[in-house]
């Protein structure tokens, strides 16, 4: 696997250190910044062009779901992967309508299972 760089995206500053933690056990894998809103992250994936941004779905000033939908359009080619605490198919079903590359719970979101979404997005 190639190297790739992420941008985490979650107003809970303790759950992007959870992601900062899973990230970094992958020596190919390296974070570039880190955001707290959809505003701050559609701002930062344009200046910096990660590879992945792992976006919470619910976050202040602007959604997962519209950033991600942004996103896609100035920057089709980072995935995008949204996470969440809810199961709530409706959220999940719209994440994917606005680009998001996978829908994943956050109970779901740990080192195995990011290897094997990352692994599976970038063959």
């Amino acid at each position: 696997m190639n190297n790739l760089s992420f941008i985490i995206v979650d107003d809970n500053v303790a759950y992007r250190y959870i992601l900062r933690q899973i990230v970094q056990t992958q020596p190919q894998w390296s974070i570039v910044v880190e955001a707290s809103n959809g505003l701050e992250a559609t701002r930062l994936v344009a200046q910096y062009a990660p590879d992945v941004v792992l976006m919470d779905v619910s976050m202040p000033l602007m959604n997962g779901i519209e950033a991600t939908r942004q996103i896609k359009q100035t920057a089709p080619n980072t995935r995008v992967i949204i996470f969440s605490g809810y199961k709530d198919e409706e959220l999940r079903r719209e994440s994917l309508q606005a680009g998001a590359d996978y829908y994943l719970l956050k109970e779901d979101l740990d080192t195995n299972s990011l290897t094997q979404l990352i692994t599976m997005l970038f063959p």
